[in-house]
This record gives C-alpha cells, sequence and structure tokens, in this order.
C-alpha cells in the first residue's frame, strides 16, 4: 500500500531530527503490519512510564482517560499531560 501525503508535513521542534532520522530509515526500510503493533502491545506494561514519571516532579497534571475503541476492540487509553502553569489550552504542535 502507498500513502500519498495529504498536506505539508507537521513541524516539530528541528532539535527533533536526528532522534527521528532512525525510526524514520526503519520505516523506509520495513513499512509498518500488524505483527509489530502486537508484539509493542504485548511489551506495553514493560514501556509505559507511569503518572509520577509524566507529572516531572509537579510541572504537569497527569489524567487519563479511556475512549471507545473500534467495535469488538478494547477501549484506546488517552493520557493527557497539561503543564501546571498553563491558562489556556495547549496544542502539541505550533
Amino acid at each position: 500500500m502507498t500513502m500519498s501525503r495529504v498536506g505539508p508535513a507537521v513541524p516539530f521542534d528541528p532539535e527533533l531530527g536526528a532522534a527521528l532520522a532512525a525510526p524514520r530509515a526503519r520505516l523506509a526500510a520495513a513499512p509498518l503490519s500488524p505483527d509489530p503493533i502486537v508484539r509493542a502491545r504485548e511489551l506495553d506494561g514493560y514501556m509505559r512510564l507511569s503518572s509520577r514519571d509524566l507529572e516531572r516532579g509537579g510541572a504537569f497534571t497527569v489524567d487519563e482517560r479511556r475512549v471507545p475503541g473500534p467495535q469488538g476492540a478494547p477501549d484506546v487509553l488517552l493520557v493527557l499531560c497539561r503543564p501546571e502553569t498553563a491558562d489556556r489550552p495547549v496544542r502539541g504542535c505550533s
């Protein structure tokens, strides 16, 4: 399956470029399939940060919510991290 770009690339912090190079190369070499996703879900408990880790010493408020998944699938866990100092909604990308 070939995916086409719908719009411009999502902006990101340029300092992340080096960190994103390796995953981007892996995706180009071996496109995603359901098999690695299943394996990643099996490891989810091992890789998941705790709410305390995400709070970063009180810098963030962490809220977990579950939303319905597709029919017949489990619910999807959303983890919302908001800066404590934010006085309005904060977007992930600027």
